[in-house]
């Protein structure tokens, strides 16, 4: 698998989240974007940061809770990172 530069935003679906999330897909990163609840909010960004060329993979889980930050990046750190 070609290495790839990958950003994991928490709270990536507003505010500063956002514009960081936007801001690091302009300079070349796929973008992972962590959020809780706005699944609306989060989809709007994805689709700007596509709008760069960049891939986004929504992950809605509570930063807050070990096990869930374990069961949704574990796969993806497992299939995605070098």
């Amino acid at each position: 698998m070609a290495e790839k530069d990958i950003a994991l935003i928490t709270g990536g679906s507003k505010g500063i989240g956002a514009a960081i999330a936007r801001a690091l897909a302009r300079d070349g990163f796929d973008i992972w974007i962590n959020y809780r609840t706005d699944h609306e909010a989060a989809k709007e960004v994805a689709r700007q940061v596509g709008e760069s060329g960049r891939s986004c993979k929504l992950l809605p889980f509570d930063v807050a809770d070990s096990g869930s930050v374990k069961s949704a990046l574990a796969p993806l750190l497992e299939t995605e990172t070098p």
